[in-house]
């Protein structure tokens, strides 16, 4: 199975990973914990979890998205990775220079 993670918005300025896995440990084993030093558009400060099983994602997220701890309302998402596969291309000739070259 493979492990699952959350992405968590709204964090408060100055809490740690620590506290995060703390938080978040009721609901499940929490494998890793990654608090970017790079914030949201919003300025807001965020974090991604991993937890093993995907019960436990679904349990933390059902529970804890857009409650309030210490007066921040959080939300709690499934995380979207992107592909970080990029494709590139060569330049493409017009087709005047391509019938050009073939016609050779």
């Amino acid at each position: 199975m493979r492990p699952t993670y959350l992405f968590v918005n709204n964090l408060l300025d100055r809490k740690n990973w620590r506290w995060v896995r703390s938080i978040f440990g009721k609901y499940g084993k929490v494998v890793d914990v990654v608090i970017p030093k790079k914030r949201s558009r919003t300025r807001k400060k965020f974090a991604f979890l991993r937890f093993y099983f995907k019960n436990e994602v679904v349990r933390a997220m059902r529970r804890l998205n857009g409650s309030l701890i210490l007066d921040k309302r959080i939300g709690v998402n499934l995380a979207k990775f992107g592909s970080r596969t990029t494709y590139w291309r060569r330049k493409v000739k017009s087709w005047e220079e391509v019938d050009n070259t073939t016609m050779r």
